[in-house]
């Protein structure tokens, strides 16, 4: 008899969950722009009961304490008790976090891992029992859900940098209202060196690119890959088979047409729909915003548009790249926009369609543009270009050298930006899964990148 902790169990457990906190992410960001949508609010607590059961069954006792806190604090919200405000559903988006970073520990080692997740348990709690000042005090803005806070503590403990209680104190304080990041305020407290915390940050996204592995789409493409592969190979036979007699011609014809719909419909079985890969980004962009202080609307047309397995997981970080983009570089601060004749609030538009055999993708933002001239000079700066070819060069020649490697525009290193992970990666990755690129900007109006492929 096979036992909870079997890793087959353990494997359907985490293909799963990662279904699960994808969707709470999606229905925690929707229930902080309608607090009162039941229906909304039902799911949420559905998923998380899951995921707290299946836990408890395969014996995951961290993951099940974080679970059943979190359900503890949505209770209140289901019976009335609190409000879910935005400080709410931050909470609760940590309790996420927490839950995705003990699952990767799960895929990566096979063990929930050592980091200690004490202090979002007593925030839980102090949340839960106090509604009335969870519901009328709003966290400080700049703050955002941090997913690689125990990841970095982890890597700077383990490289001897720092102990455990340095870290411990670092979270303790961001629980009390300190609107520092765990990186500034480990550095601020001398515990820690810029170099380091920029370090640990390009680890953790070396290790998650290494690791990452397919979690939603329960097909095997090998198989799927094979059967293309061998229904090309049905081509040259069905070319011999045409030479016969004229008696094999109507046996040929009906293997053509069968060869035919064979290949149609591996093909259609590769495609996903554009949103499992977009799910994840009204997070994304919510995170970014508060981090920034900015307001930004996601508007998203055409997410079930079909596109192949193959270029929807190339799209995965380049994807997230661009938006993060538009949201750091891009959109203005409230205050701007309004000097300039904006509404406040920014607007960052996703968008997907079909013309034929080609697929388009469009991320638009109604930002300030690129700065031209700031481009121009960068690309002086970092020895990308000469002078002379700097003086006449047109606008179009001054938007490609932002897809040159080494180029960037980022005056200091941060958790959003100018951590080493340019657009010439965005391009190389597009284009080595047979995609193209196109940027268009207009000053003070906005940016559009462009993304066309075939399949």
């Amino acid at each position: 008899m096979e036992s909870a902790q079997d890793p087959e169990f353990i494997g359907d457990f985490l293909v799963e969950a990662h279904e699960g906190l994808d969707a709470l992410d999606s229905d925690l960001v929707a229930l902080e722009s309608a607090p009162h949508d039941r229906k909304t609010l039902d799911r949420i607590y559905r998923t998380l009961h899951t995921l707290k059961g299946n836990a408890s069954f395969l014996g995951l006792v961290k993951l099940e304490a974080i679970a059943h806190a979190g359900e503890g604090l949505l209770t209140s919200v289901v019976e009335g008790k609190v409000s879910p405000t935005e400080e709410i559903v931050t909470t609760l988006l940590r309790v996420v976090d927490a839950i995705r970073e003990i699952a990767r520990q799960l895929e990566i080692h096979g063990a929930e891992g050592a980091a200690d997740h004490s202090a979002l348990l007593a925030r839980l709690k102090v949340v839960e029992q106090a509604p009335v000042a969870s519901a009328g005090t709003p966290p400080a803005r700049g703050v955002p859900a941090q997913p690689a806070r125990n990841q970095i503590g982890e890597i700077l403990v383990r490289k001897g940098i720092l102990s455990r209680e340095d870290i411990d104190h670092a979270v303790t304080l961001q629980n009390q209202g300190d609107p520092r990041r765990i990186g500034e305020i480990l550095v601020e407290l001398g515990k820690a060196r810029s170099e380091d915390i920029v370090d640990a940050l390009h680890e953790i996204e070396r290790e998650r690119q290494m690791q990452r592995k397919p979690r939603t789409v329960r097909l095997d493409t090998d198989l799927l890959d094979k059967l293309l592969r061998l229904a090309e190979e049905m081509v040259p036979a069905c070319n011999q088979l045409m030479e016969l007699e004229a008696a094999l011609r109507t046996s040929t014809q009906h293997v053509t047409r069968i060869m035919e719909e064979l290949r149609d419909g591996v093909a259609r079985t590769r495609r996903q729909p554009i949103s499992t890969l977009w799910e994840r980004l009204p997070r994304v962009v919510r995170d970014l915003a508060i981090s920034c202080n900015k307001r930004v609307q996601l508007v998203i047309d055409g997410a079930d548009t079909q596109i192949d397995k193959g270029f929807l997981d190339a799209l995965q970080d380049p994807m997230t790249h661009i938006v993060r983009n538009a949201v750091d570089h891009g959109i203005e601060l409230p205050d701007v926009r309004l000097e300039c004749g904006k509404p406040e609030e920014g607007c960052l538009s996703l968008r997907a369609r079909r013309e034929g055999s080609i697929t388009h993708i469009e991320i638009s933002d109604d930002g300030a543009g690129v700065d031209l001239e700031r481009v121009r000079a960068k690309g002086l700066e970092r020895n990308l270009i000469t002078a002379e070819r700097a003086a006449g060069m047109s606008e179009a020649e001054i938007l490609q050298l932002i897809f040159l490697p080494g180029f960037s525009t980022a005056d200091h290193v941060s958790n959003i930006s100018g951590r080493g992970i340019g657009m010439d990666v965005v391009k190389f990755n597009i284009e080595e899964a047979g995609g193209t690129v196109e940027l268009t900007t207009r000053r003070g109006k906005g940016s559009t990148l462009r993304i066309a492929f075939e399949g």
